[in-house]
């Protein structure tokens, strides 16, 4: 077992959506991050963007997520800034692309491994890194069998620990 610690915070990420029609919601993701990408759970500083703020609490563990919703047509980018003891940050965003005639774009991770197999970090570990610091739309465990340090298809407990953890992360649509 591998257990992930991060080390002193050295920038912030954050993530929208690829493009959403007018009229869409939209949830921007951000994050406080150590030099290695590992979430810095006890950050507690404040996320400015869009003229919003959100100050992290111990509950957000180091990331949080603003929502609005999709008005004007056209490619956006928002600047963020963060400030609290571990320093002051800022970065921008991926572009959003707005536009009533768009097919949907998402960000996925089709292969992902936890410390059930030869990964690092738990279950609910990958799946909160996946929603709320690399702002991604769909993930796929894809924890090996028999190639890690446990059975996984002769322990129905470790399959169900799974499924539940990916019920409690799934937001549907």
């Amino acid at each position: 077992r591998v257990d992930v610690l991060h080390r002193a915070a050295t920038r912030v990420v954050a993530h929208l959506p690829g493009r959403v029609r007018p009229g869409d919601a939209v949830r921007l993701s951000m994050a406080v991050l150590d030099e290695a990408g590992n979430l810095v759970e006890s950050a507690r500083g404040t996320f400015t963007a869009r003229g919003q703020e959100v100050t992290l609490t111990e509950e957000d563990r180091g990331a949080c997520t603003l929502e609005w919703t999709a008005e004007e047509p056209g490619l956006q980018r928002i600047e963020v800034d963060y400030s609290g003891p571990e320093g002051e940050f800022e970065t921008i965003t991926n572009p959003l692309e707005v536009r009533a005639d768009l097919p949907p774009l998402l960000w996925a991770d089709l292969h992902g491994h936890s410390q059930l197999s030869d990964g690092t970090g738990r279950v609910e570990d990958y799946l909160r890194y996946a929603r709320d610091v690399a702002g991604l739309d769909v993930v796929a465990l894809t924890d090996h069998d028999h190639f890690g340090v446990r059975f996984l298809d002769s322990r129905p407990d470790l399959w169900g620990g799974i499924r539940d953890r990916t019920v409690a992360f799934h937001e549907p649509g």
